[in-house]
């Protein structure tokens, strides 16, 4: 069964790749059916990705730490500053001092991945401590991640360490800086971007769009940035999806938010009653498009999946492409599993 099983991978793997060079995306893949090894479908599974919101998930999982050992509770509420006016954020309508709970901010940020309500929590709870307490939650968890904001600091040209040099040369020194020197620059910016109006953050923003193609704006965005591979994100998923992380308790805590994302990408590309059960959360930005998740079928079978896309070669945003490519291949994944025995 196992043989038979590895033949089928291996061609649906092939049919992934094809499909991936023919689009011109490059892609990672990490899938499995109630966390057994020997049935995983990998690809390209230890190259670093960007993930944009998915990053929301180790949030997620560090807020449940906190309260878990009794720092904070869902019920604690949190003042909004003017610097968390965000575009697209629901929370932009409200006025400076307006107070939200911890569980009202993660439900905008798992329901519609609202980067306001994402700002307000990362502010409250401290950047710094959320990237060195991460490891610490999970050592399935790279350390490599930074806040949201970040891009936003590149974009209002914040950025005097690097800013008057060509893009691929900012990269290269951003990508040989140290955690330590990435903090110290991240946070030292960010104190700028809290003394900014929305409207002068607007402003700023436009006027560096102007000065960088899509290209080089693209190189920026998955460069710089929450980056992770498949195999750490697909380990945790994994072991999300099959508790066996954490108490149960603790467990339904994280899987109730991860639930808000409904099916997404991963879910509605496949039309079954069998599905119980799905949490997901998914990132996009210019050229690249992700999307992290679980189901769990009436069977009993559980199936993780993680993939990951980046393109860089278009002067076209190809999001709408990107998508449909992510749900052609989970639709082959899911099939693949539901009818394995």
């Amino acid at each position: 069964m196992i043989l038979i099983m590895r033949n089928t991978t291996d061609r649906i793997l092939k049919l992934i790749q094809n499909k991936a060079a023919a689009n011109k995306i490059k892609v990672g893949v990490f899938a499995d059916i109630n966390n057994t090894p020997d049935n995983r479908i990998l690809l390209n599974e230890n190259t670093n990705f960007p993930i944009a919101s998915a990053f929301k998930i180790a949030l997620l999982m560090d807020i449940e730490n906190r309260i878990h050992n009794g720092q904070v509770t869902a019920s604690d509420k949190l003042k909004m500053r003017e610097y968390h006016k965000v575009p697209g954020s629901a929370l932009s309508n409200f006025h400076e001092g307006s107070e939200f709970s911890i569980d009202f901010l993660l439900t905008k940020i798992f329901s519609r991945s609202d980067n306001g309500a994402t700002d307000i929590l990362g502010d409250y709870l401290g950047w710094e401590s959320i990237i060195k307490s991460l490891p610490q939650i999970s050592p399935l968890l790279i350390p490599y991640i930074m806040p949201t904001k970040l891009m936003m600091i590149v974009e209002c040209n914040l950025w005097s360490e690097f800013r008057n040099k060509p893009v691929k040369e900012q990269i290269q020194l951003w990508n040989n800086a140290d955690l330590e020197l990435k903090m110290e620059i991240i946070l030292k910016n960010y104190h700028k971007l809290k003394h900014l109006s929305p409207e002068e953050i607007q402003t700023a923003s436009d006027n560096y769009d102007s000065q960088l193609t899509i290209i080089s704006r693209k190189l920026l965005v998955q460069n710089i940035g929450w980056q992770g591979t498949p195999a750490n994100w697909g380990e945790l998923i994994s072991k999300i999806a099959n508790d066996d992380f954490l108490d149960p308790p603790r467990m339904k805590f994280i899987k109730n938010y991860l639930k808000l994302g409904g099916k997404g990408l991963l879910w509605n590309s496949i039309n079954t009653p069998e599905i119980i059960e799905c949490g997901r959360k998914g990132g996009s930005h210019e050229g690249i498009r992700c999307d992290f998740g679980y189901a769990k079928f009436r069977n009993e079978k559980t199936v993780s999946l993680v993939i990951m896309t980046r393109e860089q070669t278009s002067v076209e945003d190809r999001l709408d492409e990107m998508e449909n490519f992510i749900k052609d291949i989970s639709r082959l994944i899911l099939n693949h599993y539901e009818l394995c025995e």
